[in-house]
């Protein structure tokens, strides 16, 4: 076996599920933790159909009231995924909110604030009309 084979296979970067009991993977893949080493970091679930598909942040909120899995992909910047838990279903998509002058976004990081009723931050970068880049934060209310 190649090291590369295996790196393909289970992605280079990886999320732990809040309750420690999956282990999300960039390539969409899910791995089950198991004290029976037999079982133990088994593929359980996949957030995609295709593989080509790269995930660059997981986050889930660790309350019960929002049982839900947000997520971002490489390939469509502007758009955060929310996967239901623990099925994995995709249950929709919201376009992140940019600043008025604002003409892309480079999504960095996802963080799902529980106790604040379904808030969502988005840590990014945004390009401006004037070719400027600037660091900010966007809000989604799930809520609303």
């Amino acid at each position: 076996d190649s090291p590369h084979e295996k790196q393909d296979m289970f992605g280079k970067h990886a999320w732990f599920s809040y309750d420690g009991s999956r282990i999300f993977l960039d390539n969409g893949l899910t791995l089950k933790e198991s004290d029976d080493i037999t079982r133990d970091m088994k593929i359980n679930g996949n957030f995609n159909n295709k593989s080509e598909d790269q995930y660059i942040w997981f986050s889930q909120p660790a309350d019960t009231e929002h049982r839900m899995i947000a997520a971002l992909k490489k390939e469509i910047p502007e758009t955060l995924f929310l996967y239901e838990w623990p099925s994995l279903k995709l249950q929709k998509s919201i376009k992140i909110p940019m600043p008025p002058k604002a003409k892309s976004i480079e999504p960095q990081s996802v963080y799902y604030c529980s106790g604040y009723n379904g808030l969502v931050l988005v840590f990014a970068q945004f390009t401006l009309e004037s070719g400027k880049h600037e660091t900010g934060v966007a809000y989604i209310n799930l809520a609303e």
